[in-house]
Order: structure tokens, then C-alpha cells, then sequence
């Protein structure tokens, strides 16, 4: 059992699970501290963030919980966007993925640029890419006519290394990082979603 889930957070899990619509918690500061952590974790499990040791890590299948990719599975986002989820494992302190996981990845190649533009839709403030019809492979990834190896940076494996190495706090996790420090954060218009349909 992870470290995060004390009897507090499980006792505040519990609750969660059994609460109706507009009723009051009636908690008092010392079950506060368990609830915030308790609804962490919920958002992480939600979202297919698993427990590893003493942190939560990211599967083939759990979706992103921040950026312009929130919402979409892991899976999906480096077939697309290889270099987006090299950035985060560089700079989100809360984007760690489970080092089995990312052997399937560092094995995978991504669609080709030229062939993902034209599955690229736009309208109503979103852009889409559907991947539907296209065949899983035996790791759980989508198959494309057209794709090419993706070398992820030997700093970007190293960085996902080193997060394993350390604790990390629910509440990073699913912030993705400790956005108020001198990261750079990439910005998009708040009116514009990416969506991938796999």
C-alpha cells in the first residue's frame, strides 16, 4: 500500500465515495489535509495514474491531466506528439512514467509529420486527430501507414530515472509540476483543445 494512503486519506476516500449532491462534509482542519490529499489521488486513479512505490506514475494508457494534451492517453499523445512527452519528462516534476511503459515507448515509432497533418481537423476552437481506424499493435499502440522512429533524449529518460528515485507529492503529480518556479511553461489559447480519437 503506497505511503499517500494513510487511514485519514482512506477514511476521507470513504466519504468521497458515499457523498450525494450538495451535501456538507462537515470536516474539521485535521481531516482537511486528508480530503485535499485524498481528492488528489482520486483525480490521479480517475485518470489511470498508477501508485509506484512512493509516487504515482503514468501508464500507456493514462491520460494527461494537464497541458494541451489533458485528457488524452499517453499512448495516443507519443504517436502524435513524441517531442511533447519528451518535454514534459524534461520539465514536469509530476510527469513520470512507469519505466516498463516507457521501454514500450523508447521501441515505438510515431506517426509520420507529413501523414499526421492530413488527419489533423479543425473547428470550433479544437483541433482533432482521429486515429479510430487504424489497427492496435501487440504493445497497445496504434498502427499508421506512415511512421518514423522517434529518439527520445537520453536526458529525457535520465530525468524519468531520477523522478522514480523520488517522492513525489499527489498534488505535483497532478499538476503535472511545481509550475511557480523558472520552468517554462508552453501556452496555447485557452479557447483551443487538442483532442485524439483512439
Amino acid at each position: 500500500m503506497s505511503k499517500w494512503l494513510t487511514p485519514g486519506v482512506l477514511k476521507s476516500l470513504e466519504r468521497i465515495k458515499n457523498l450525494k449532491r450538495g451535501q456538507e462534509l462537515g470536516l474539521s482542519l485535521n481531516e482537511l489535509e486528508d480530503f485535499r490529499l485524498a481528492t488528489d489521488i482520486l483525480s490521479l486513479t480517475n485518470s489511470g495514474i498508477v501508485d509506484w512505490e512512493n509516487t504515482f506514475v503514468y501508464s500507456l494508457k493514462s491520460k494527461f491531466i494537464f497541458g494541451k494534451f489533458k485528457d488524452n492517453e499517453l499512448r495516443h499523445v507519443w504517436k502524435v506528439a513524441p517531442d511533447y512527452v519528451e518535454w514534459c519528462l524534461i520539465n514536469a516534476d509530476g510527469f513520470i512514467i512507469d519505466p516498463n511503459e516507457l521501454e514500450k515507448i523508447l521501441l515505438e515509432p510515431v506517426i509520420d509529420y507529413d501523414y499526421l497533418n492530413t488527419l489533423l481537423e479543425e473547428g470550433n476552437n479544437r483541433v482533432t486527430i482521429n486515429l479510430r481506424n487504424f489497427p492496435l499493435n501487440n504493445n497497445g499502440f496504434k498502427v499508421a501507414p506512415q511512421e518514423e522512429r522517434y529518439e527520445l533524449s537520453q536526458s529525457a529518460v535520465n530525468a524519468n530515472k531520477k523522478k522514480l528515485s523520488k517522492e513525489c507529492h499527489p498534488f505535483i503529480i497532478r499538476k503535472g509540476s511545481n509550475w511557480g518556479d523558472e520552468k517554462a511553461v508552453i501556452r496555447i489559447p485557452r479557447r483551443l483543445s487538442i483532442v485524439i480519437y483512439g
